[in-house]
């Protein structure tokens, strides 16, 4: 089969992407309207200039302790060209990579509680607004540790 080529194409290459680790539990009998939360962070881990690794792990869980549900989707990736300059490749490596990964990470969540019973859908989340807020929190982090000294 042969590859299908458009002038959008993005110069990030999902190379590959797999379920790295997943954990569910519950306790057998559930409150009706469980108040449920939901966590995620990501590890970026660079190989060279034009490959790198995304480690995107999400956690559900309810107020209660009575669900619980832990997924890591890992994926490689490439750049298909040594035309993207640094600023853009910074760009590509955090939100486009974690864009295209978190749709993997809901539908894993997705597919271990539903197969226990309960259906946790992990909503859309903006990614723009994620990176926003961990940049602030590591700029307000820097900030005290520069007061302390």
């Amino acid at each position: 089969m042969g590859n299908i080529n458009t002038e959008y194409q993005s110069e990030l290459n999902l190379k590959n992407i797999f379920v790295s680790f997943s954990e569910f539990r519950r306790k057998e009998i559930l409150k009706p309207q469980l108040k449920m939360s939901f966590l995620f962070d990501h590890d970026l881990i660079i190989s060279d200039e034009d490959n790198f690794k995304i480690i995107l792990t999400g956690t559900v869980k309810s107020e209660d302790d009575s669900v619980f549900a832990n997924a890591s989707v890992t994926g490689f990736f490439g750049f298909k060209s040594d035309a993207v300059d640094k600023n853009m490749r910074d760009f590509l490596r955090a939100n486009n990579a974690v864009t295209i990964m978190f749709p993997y990470l809901r539908t894993q969540i997705a597919l271990i509680s539903s197969q226990s019973g309960v259906n946790l859908n992990v909503p859309a989340i903006n990614i723009n607004a994620y990176f926003d807020n961990k940049k602030k929190k590591e700029e307000q982090k820097q900030a005290k540790t520069k007061k302390g000294d």
